[in-house]
């Protein structure tokens, strides 16, 4: 998988390449766009928390979004979301760094949309003066399971330069479950057994350096949006389950659609763990499964 995100000067193209046992390479190439000038004082530098990763595509959106922001030569971009049952907001803050010169022609289009998410982007500033800053808010409906999340692109003239940068949006299906902690053991355990099959049921199995304790994994299903209560679904103290509704407005109405997840340790060790996810959707619950996976992958031994 790739993203590109380009500036004036320089394009950088992230790939992230195989990981393997709680390791793994990520390569950046830089390219230097410039006709003329030479590119000096080249740095890389990362901010993330890999406790809050979203799924496979999440590696550069917690760069992008979640953290800091994205900056170039004249405009930075950052970020604020919020997600309720179904429907959600991100806002997007745009400031000209610029000191002499107003940024005109913005525009924020969506140039790769969603089939399970409508959008509603707000009108964008005709120009930002120098050191100031604006909003622009998109409203998001969830329609169904995502599999691929919408890309906007930012584009706005400097001194006669087009820019342009593309972002996916910070949007995975998790941000529409709504937890549920206190689900009837009963509805569990039968729902658990009528999804016992695939496609419903998404599992995997993996190995990784360092233990892991019961409370860093309950805090990671909690962070996929799964209600979580030790011991309530699962007596075993190595295992935790959690239980959570995927919220959609499908077909005008609302709908919601469970999620039932459980994560078994080797009592022995703690470092082997078979997660399991199943719904009656198929992508919700391999997108969720991929989810818990990295996570407990990538938590500090």
């Amino acid at each position: 998988m790739e993203h590109t995100v380009t500036n004036i000067s320089v394009e950088l193209v992230i790939v992230q390449t195989n990981y393997t046992r709680g390791t793994g390479e990520i390569v950046f190439f830089l390219g230097n766009k410039n006709m003329e000038l030479t590119v000096t004082h080249i740095s890389v530098g990362v901010q993330t928390s890999f406790t809050r990763f979203t799924g496979e595509i999440a590696f550069l959106h917690e760069i992008v979004f979640q953290h800091e922001t994205v900056t170039n030569i004249s405009i930075e971009v950052g970020v604020q979301t919020s997600y309720t049952r179904g429907t959600g907001e991100i806002v997007f803050f745009l400031g000209n760094k610029n000191m002499e010169h107003a940024v005109t022609n913005i525009s924020v289009e969506v140039v790769n949309p969603s089939p399970s998410v409508h959008l509603t982007v707000g009108s964008a500033p005709v120009s930002m003066p120098p050191k100031q800053q604006m909003q622009v808010p998109i409203h998001l409906a969830c329609l169904g399971p995502m599999e691929e999340p919408p890309t906007v692109c930012f584009s706005y003239n400097l001194c006669n330069v087009v820019v342009s940068q593309e972002l996916k949006l910070p949007v995975a299906n998790h941000k529409f479950m709504v937890p549920e902690v206190k689900i009837p053991t009963e509805v569990f355990f039968a729902e658990w057994k009528a999804l016992s099959t695939p496609p419903h049921k998404a599992q995997e199995m993996f190995e990784r350096a360092g233990a892991l304790t019961t409370d860093a994994i309950a805090n990671v299903l909690r962070s996929a949006s799964l209600g979580v209560e030790h011991g309530y679904l699962d007596p075993s103290p190595h295992n935790e389950a959690g239980a959570a509704y995927f919220c959609s407005l499908e077909g005008g109405q609302k709908q919601t659609t469970l999620v039932l997840c459980r994560v078994e340790g080797k009592p022995q060790t703690m470092c082997q763990f078979r997660v399991t996810v199943e719904s009656p959707s198929p992508v919700v619950a391999a997108s969720i499964k991929d989810m818990i996976v990295l996570q407990l992958q990538a938590l500090p031994a």
